[in-house]
């Protein structure tokens, strides 16, 4: 594995037979020191504490950052603080974290040199709110479901959007 990189900091839980989950842990503080990492990926294994991948926003180089499946360990609270942190983030995936209202898509919106974002299943993802993501001038995959229906003249229309905006940047 790169120096740069570190692919679940976390031990593998235990699987009991009743098949209980492990007891959620405080792991980023461990990993804030680590200010050369550039790539960071949490499994669907861990079990964060609440709050815990606030500690996160310390690794300021980090250009890859998967914290997906994590459910209640990272929040829209955590996800805005990692967004305003981590500048150049170029893939952030955030599937199945526990996002809310999804409030964190402003502070991902500045986020411009993204290429990939995965948001997974909410609640809280609209057409409005897809539509704060149009300046991410560099996405060209994003990934995500909604409970409201997001047609795909939205999509076209949300593509065509960042279509226009690459153009306009390049003249």
């Amino acid at each position: 594995m790169d120096a740069g990189a570190v692919e679940n900091p976390l031990p593998a839980p235990l699987n009991d037979e009743e098949g209980e989950v492990p007891d959620p842990v405080a792991a980023c503080d461990s990993l804030a020191g680590l200010t050369n990492l550039r790539d960071l990926s949490f499994s669907a294994a861990a079990n964060l504490l609440p709050g815990d991948a606030l500690a996160l926003t310390a690794l300021t180089g980090l250009t890859r950052l998967v914290l997906a499946h994590l459910e209640h360990g990272v929040g829209d609270l955590a996800a805005c603080a990692l967004a305003c942190s981590l500048k150049q983030l170029r893939h952030l995936d955030l599937q199945e974290c526990d996002l809310g209202d999804m409030v964190c898509l402003a502070a991902i919106a500045h986020l411009t040199q993204l290429t990939e974002l995965r948001l997974g299943c909410t609640s809280g993802f609209t057409r409005q709110r897809l539509m704060l993501l149009t300046g991410l001038t560099d996405l060209q995959r994003l990934g995500f479901c909604s409970d409201e229906e997001i047609r795909v003249e939205v999509m076209d229309s949300f593509w065509a959007v960042l279509q226009q905006q690459q153009q306009q940047q390049q003249q």
